[in-house]
């Protein structure tokens, strides 16, 4: 069992109480309804996406009073959103756009910057290159905490030299460097790209890879055969999915961004 992911999208709201509009919703997914092709999903959900910033940017002039917030946790109030953030709400209220424009500003401002100050910079030397230095041979090879990818080891003392070079110092100031999907020792072999190369793939990343429960039933998951939640085997389900088989983060988000904008969009964390 897992922590999942999950964007709801509902039809238009016609006056149910949020919460049994998400149930009814999810309940052909939940664990232990008795189907194992696929539907069982989870095991508990909350609504949470604002706080967390797994959710969705708040469009220009759009009411707060129609935006969705986080649930509160069980033993305390709710985590308010962060500033520009909220949980979900009418599509047309959310800026889906946003992301990919961020990361294509972020990492332009990145590419620049750090090839206009590299000739002036000692070279950077990569956190491969700094583990064979002499005085790092012999150091402990641990976890390295920082790195996002998790079984990456190296030694702390290394990557603290490697932190401390000046460009990568200046670097740690952009907002690119903290988009990263990787580690940030990648950060020096995405300079090399060209700069297009890497603005493309800053903009890839911003790609949802939450999974995504349609208004007409179907769980779709990154690189997963969409469940549907009216049928009980792949095999007898003559339904067609609207999202394709072994669906990319890509296509989740362009099926997002062509729903109709009165679709309510809600993010959930659930365990499954």
């Amino acid at each position: 069992m897992a922590r999942v992911r999950v964007t709801v999208c509902l039809p238009p709201t016609d006056g149910t109480d949020l919460r049994t509009r998400l149930a009814t919703a999810l309940a052909p997914f939940e664990v232990g309804v008795g189907r194992s092709w696929g539907r069982e999903q989870w095991d508990w959900w909350t609504i949470r996406g604002g706080s967390d910033r797994t959710g969705f940017w708040i469009a220009d002039g759009a009411d707060e009073a129609l935006l969705i917030h986080d649930d509160p946790y069980e033993t305390e109030e709710a985590s308010p959103s962060k500033p520009g953030r909220c949980a979900g709400g009418p599509k047309h209220l959310l800026d889906l756009g946003r992301p990919r424009l961020d990361a294509a500003r972020h990492a332009a401002h990145a590419w620049d910057t750090w090839h206009r100050l590299a000739p002036s910079l000692p070279p950077v030397q990569t956190l491969a290159q700094i583990e064979q230095w002499p005085e790092h041979a012999e150091d402990d090879r641990l976890v390295l905490e920082p790195l996002r990818l998790p079984n990456t080891v190296g030694n702390i003392r290394a990557y603290q030299a490697y932190l401390a070079q000046p460009l990568i110092r200046a670097a740690q100031e952009w907002p690119a460097w903290h988009e990263i999907e990787r580690g940030p020792e990648d950060f020096v072999y995405y300079m090399a790209m060209s700069r297009d190369d890497y603005i493309d793939l800053a903009v890839g990343q911003t790609d949802r890879k939450s999974d995504i429960l349609t208004p007409d039933g179907w769980w779709a998951s990154w690189d997963q055969r969409p469940v549907h939640g009216a049928c009980d085997a792949f095999e007898t389900c003559t339904h067609t999915a609207p999202i394709p088989d072994r669906t990319t983060p890509a296509e989740l988000t362009h099926y997002l961004e062509q729903l109709p904008d009165d679709t309510l969009l809600v993010q959930l964390k659930a365990h499954g």
